[in-house]
């Protein structure tokens, strides 16, 4: 984990005293990733100092990569996204699947006002991520069958070349999915331990599935259809008021001391 801390430092992020939580995400979140292929995904929070969310100025999120702008991530890259509290959060109470992955991780920081966070994180899971889900897989989706551009950094044709199509697009709309289908009947995403799900979602990515599109027919429209039948389908609420999220986050207890590492 001090691994990760170094990459921040080099990414050139000016207040690592202010991170409250820090993982590796990407595919090795997801437990997707193809050796030899795939870069390090660094994700985190932190909260803006005084100087910032009093003056003129804000940094509701900082990016940064190995590879710059003008060319794909390779094996050896590392990108860096971290975002301000209040960024994440707004993100999180939408449904954002990004966003929403941030409660379920390890974090590489101790950090109390982070903890506090996991104790209340019900008041960022709502139904309202259904859609958000489903639609990150349909532009994934696309993507792979070319009805929406990917951008320099979005195109693999190594993959499309050997397999007949992005087979990694494909893992990814079949991971969004699953993890739609979990978290709204049990209220949790597990990255690891849902071996029959990764093993398929692997096995896509890194075997000649070439062009068996059956699968994307019913994908899309799996999570509804469960979403209706589950008899915990009502494990989410309805979406949050802002003010829950918001007196969370703005507590006057925050803690503005440097946090330990692990």
């Amino acid at each position: 984990m001090a691994d990760l801390l170094q990459h921040v430092a080099e990414s050139g992020f000016p207040f690592p005293e202010q991170l409250i939580h820090l993982f590796v995400g990407g595919s090795e979140l997801h437990g997707a990733k193809v050796h030899g292929t795939d870069d390090l995904d660094i994700y985190g929070v932190y909260i803006e100092p005084p100087e910032l969310v009093l003056g003129l100025d804000s940094m509701p999120h900082f990016v940064w990569s190995t590879a710059g702008n003008e060319r794909r991530n390779g094996p050896k890259d590392v990108d860096v996204t971290l975002y301000s509290l209040q960024k994440w959060a707004g993100l999180a109470c939408k449904g954002n699947p990004t966003a929403l992955h941030f409660l379920f991780t390890k974090s590489a920081v101790r950090s109390k006002t982070w903890r506090n966070i996991l104790t209340h994180k019900d008041v960022f899971l709502s139904r309202s991520c259904v859609p958000q889900f489903l639609g990150f897989a349909d532009a994934q989706l696309k993507r792979m069958t070319g009805q929406l551009g990917r951008g320099k950094k979005g195109q693999r044709p190594e993959l499309e070349e050997k397999y007949g199509y992005d087979v990694k697009a494909g893992m990814h709309v079949l991971r969004l999915l699953y993890e739609c289908q979990e978290l709204i009947t049990t209220g949790k995403i597990r990255f690891h331990g849902r071996s029959a799900i990764c093993s398929f979602a692997c096995a896509l990515a890194s075997t000649p599935w070439r062009r068996s599109w059956q699968w994307r027919k019913s994908s899309l429209p799996i999570v509804s259809r469960r979403r209706k039948a589950h008899p915990c389908r009502r494990r989410l609420t309805a979406p949050p008021y802002r003010s829950s999220w918001r007196n969370l986050i703005a507590q006057p207890g925050l803690p503005r001391t440097e946090p330990s590492y692990v």
